[in-house]
């Protein structure tokens, strides 16, 4: 099965659950790397994760990205803000450094299954 992407995303945003494989795939298919699929299993965990998300990663395990949006902004256009950070990534040393971390867990390799939730009341870090 590979690594598994957990996606946090706080804030308002409504999705159908063939949205966020699909902006996935659509960056996994430029660089050869295999879809992913949607699980149950993991949006469970994300929405865990989401009623408490104080803008930082779980404990979960799983690699996340997490996004603070507002309502207007589509599971489409959050992946490809993450994505953005292609422009940073230095393919003649490739890995994970700082600043393109959204970017490689997007197209991560062992990527299989995705999952994603979603918390209306989340603060930030620090914020009461």
């Amino acid at each position: 099965m590979g690594n598994i992407l957990l996606t946090c995303l706080t804030s308002l945003i409504v999705f159908l659950p063939t949205e966020l494989p699909a902006a996935h795939n659509n960056y996994h298919s430029l660089h050869g790397v295999p879809p992913v699929t949607w699980s149950k299993q993991i949006v469970a965990r994300a929405q865990s994760h989401a009623d408490s998300c104080l803008s930082k990663h779980s404990t979960s395990g799983y690699g996340e990205n997490i996004a603070w949006a507002t309502n207007d902004k589509s599971p489409a256009t959050i992946v490809e803000m993450w994505y953005g950070e292609e422009s940073l990534y230095d393919y003649n040393f490739p890995g994970y450094s700082p600043g393109i971390g959204h970017f490689t867990q997007i197209i991560w390799k062992n990527t299989t299954k995705i999952g994603c939730a979603s918390q209306q009341n989340a603060k930030p870090a620090g914020q009461k």
